[in-house]
């Protein structure tokens, strides 16, 4: 119940805010278990002697046998590098995949809005006789025969998800579509391929989170940029190498 509200509650926020606000709370959770499971003493002398290391390959270029053990030095420092900081990249893989997909499942598809027409594709194998069987809370405006399959317009003048029941070839099939002013859980494509229709979706608009002059970036955008922001400010401002 507390979890359905908190979940209803953040999804009626701006887009902007919402994907925002995953990016602080993730940002700032990742950089303390980063500082939490790694040697930050050993973590500042590899950083430190890679930028040494870094400062003499540029001074020995023209001296290829020299730069080559610098190079190789580099390598290894990398590589112990990396190995420290392993732990704390498992340990927050799982919980930032998950937060990804129920991010990409709500924020990157924008839900129909109550009163708009939408399109209700049916694209099938060869061409066959299809039709709308029932469509209750949903109104057909109109059809059209494409070369691909059957286009249908439609629209639901109340929020809600819409089952839609059809029927193409002799064979029964059902789709739905979600109706509503805030964000939802929304699916574009069903693909079915049984030899008769292969697949049943409603193009959905991408959800554009930012729009700057022409700028349009989608949540996953948003996210990467504020991410890398606020990762390097929290690194410096709490020491974490």
């Amino acid at each position: 119940m507390v979890l359905n509200a908190l979940t209803s509650w953040f999804l009626s926020l701006s887009p902007f805010l919402s994907v925002s606000i995953v990016s602080i709370i993730v940002s700032t959770i990742t950089v303390l278990i980063y500082k939490k499971f790694t040697n930050q003493t050993l973590m500042k002398s590899l950083k430190d002697e890679l930028k040494e290391l870094q400062k003499s390959a540029k001074e020995l270029r023209d001296k290829p046998e020299d730069a080559m053990k610098v190079q190789k030095r580099m390598m290894e420092v990398n590589m112990k590098y990396m190995m420290q900081s392993m732990r704390a990249t498992i340990i927050t893989m799982l919980p930032i995949i998950l937060i990804f997909g129920w991010m990409s499942a709500h924020y990157s598809l924008q839900p129909i809005l109550p009163g708009e027409q939408f399109q209700l594709l049916i694209e099938t194998m060869s061409p066959v006789n299809v039709s709308i069987v029932s469509s209750p809370g949903v109104t057909m405006k109109e059809s059209r025969v494409l070369s691909t399959g059957v286009e249908f317009s439609m629209i639901a003048p109340l929020e809600g998800i819409f089952d839609i029941a059809l029927s193409a070839g002799g064979k029964n099939y059902a789709s739905s579509v979600v109706v509503s002013e805030s964000l939802s859980k929304v699916a574009s494509k069903n693909t079915i391929n049984d030899g008769i229709v292969t697949s049943i979706s409603v193009p959905y608009k991408k959800l554009i989170v930012f729009n700057l002059f022409g700028w349009q970036l989608g949540w996953l955008g948003v996210y990467i940029i504020e991410s890398i922001l606020l990762s390097l400010g929290l690194r410096k401002w709490l020491n974490v190498y």
